[in-house]
Order: structure tokens, then sequence, then C-alpha cells
């Protein structure tokens, strides 16, 4: 599925982006669902549900099942891939940053594990934008300075 670019360009920068993965009805009933779970919180709250909150709801589940999302971690890790956890973040217009962070550090140039995220709306300057620093994969500390 993904080219040897798409591949070589996610060893050396660390990230890769896939858009537009997800469509039509699929993409409309995830969007339906995470609605529906952000509305029974209050509008000024950041919320995270986990995996088994999300399960319970078809949508989620069909992730698990979508070909071109499995098939890009395939590609990038081998044909054994595991899901670890599965998170829906709501972050509402003007709440302020997630903050930059690492999961995990690993002690080899290896790729064990990738964290894929899907955004189930634009990511603007009112919605706390996406900070990409390529290569810091590979670094040992975290930036110093926000750039």
């Amino acid at each position: 599925m993904l080219t040897t670019e798409q591949r070589q360009s996610f060893e050396e920068s660390g990230f890769l982006i896939l858009e537009r993965l997800f469509r039509g009805d699929l993409l409309a009933k995830i969007q339906q669902e995470s609605s529906s779970l952000s509305a029974t919180e209050p509008s000024e709250s950041l919320r995270v549900w986990h995996e088994r909150a999300l399960f319970r709801r078809k949508a989620f589940r069909n992730v698990l099942d979508h070909e071109p999302l499995i098939g890009a971690a395939q590609d990038l890790l081998g044909k054994d891939v595991q899901l670890l956890a599965i998170d829906l973040l709501v972050v509402r217009p003007g709440q302020g940053e997630v903050g930059w962070h690492r999961d995990v550090t690993f002690a080899c140039n290896k790729t064990l594990s990738l964290n894929t995220g899907i955004y189930l709306s634009d990511m603007t300057e009112e919605m706390g934008p996406l900070r990409v620093l390529p290569g810091s994969h590979r670094c040992a500390d975290p930036p110093k300075e926000r750039g």
C-alpha cells in the first residue's frame, strides 16, 4: 500500500500523513459517535475516552477492520500488528494545549510501535495546531524550546 518513498520518509522524519483515509459512511459514523460522546460533557472540558467506552460503539470497532489503516501499519511494522490502546480525545476551541510529549522512548533505531492520530476536525490555530518535530523520534531528550 505505501510507496517506498512514504516508508523512507517515515523512517527519517518519524511521521507520515495519509489524508482522507476515512471517508463516507465510516467517517460519518465515527464523527457522529464522537459528537454524541462529547455532548455528554461540559463544553469547557477537555475529555478522553478509552477503548472500554469506545468499543461499545460499532463505529469505533470498525476502525480495526479498515484496510487502508491496517495496511499502512503493516507496511511500517510488519504483519504482526497489535492494538495497544484506542482513545478519543476531544479538545474544544480555546482549551489550550495538550503539550508536547513522547509516549515511549526506545533504545534502538528500529520502529517498534507507532501512534496513529485520526483527526475528525481541521487543525486550526484556535484548536491548538498539531506540532510535528521531524526526527524527534530519534532524539534522546525532548525539545528545549517551542519552534
